[in-house]
């Protein structure tokens, strides 16, 4: 397992609710609904349970004059339909892979309050381990290679209030970008606040290869109590289209968000989320 970044911010307690790991690659277009269950066997041992989903539209990072965070769209697709998103979970629902035939993500989900967050280092180490298995599949399975095209990382925090405080309604407590408010702003009663914010992420050779997006949005948690839910997401090309050029993209991704997560958040909250360095 590879070790964290003696520089990264660390947080004994952080917010975390779910980590996101993601490769989008070209579409297999040998797969068909025959090989799922070949496919289950290689992950069954610890994901016994399957769901199936609606399939995910393919999704790329674009630049130019008219560039933008591309979400899901409609795709043309001649042949056969292509299989539906599965859902292989573990005993517990903490942890799930979804595979379709251009994407395979591996989700930690914090179920109750007694979850323990297990590190990026394990979920990392777990989604790579379970990409080479993929691959060796597809191998000999003769469905050809995967060849990465995108890769995502996100991480999902809720920001709980503690006692009677409403952090949704002060978000200067939270973000160190509301702590200058102007007097004529802080006249007003704020309700919540809300903001998306997206940077360009640039390789060495300053040609863009990615974005970053810090959405903050208000919510409640499951005991009816205000929240705010801080999604930090990255996504982009890796240099390479190979595995182990897809897990480079998805290191630099982790400690760019983790970097923004320090950066945009208040020394009040770090000590709530116990840092460490």
């Amino acid at each position: 397992m590879s070790g964290r970044p003696k520089d990264l911010p660390d947080f004994e307690n952080p917010p975390l609710v779910e980590v996101v790991l993601g490769v989008q690659f070209e579409r297999i277009q040998g797969f068909q609904s025959i090989h799922i269950g070949d496919l289950w066997k290689a992950f069954r041992d610890k994901f016994p349970f399957v769901q199936e989903q609606p399939p995910l539209g393919p999704s790329f990072e674009t630049f130019g004059t008219r560039s933008q965070t591309k979400g899901p769209k409609v795709e043309l697709i001649s042949g056969p339909m292509p299989t539906p998103r599965l859902w292989f979970m573990d005993e517990a629902k903490n942890e799930l892979i979804q595979f379709q035939s251009d994407r395979f993500i591996h989700n930690w989900r914090k179920i109750s309050e007694s979850d323990p967050y297990p590190r990026y280092e394990q979920i990392k180490e777990n989604f790579a381990d379970e990409l080479n298995v993929l691959a060796r599949f597809l191998e000999q399975s003769e469905l050809g290679d995967l060849r990465p095209n995108q890769c995502e990382v996100t991480y999902i925090n809720h920001i709980v209030s503690e006692e009677a405080e409403n952090l949704c309604a002060d978000p200067g407590k939270v973000f160190r970008m509301f702590g200058n408010m102007p007097d004529t702003l802080r006249a007003e009663e704020i309700e919540d606040a809300q903001f998306l914010l997206r940077y360009v992420i640039k390789s060495d050779d300053q040609l863009p290869v990615g974005r970053l997006l810090i959405e903050s949005k208000p919510g409640f948690s499951d005991e009816g109590l205000p929240v705010i839910a801080l999604s930090i997401l990255v996504r982009g090309q890796p240099s390479e289209p190979n595995i182990e050029s897809a897990l480079e993209f998805i290191d630099i991704g982790r400690e760019k968000i983790v970097g923004h997560f320090a950066q945009s958040t208040t020394e009040l909250m770090h000590g709530r989320w116990r840092r460490k360095q």
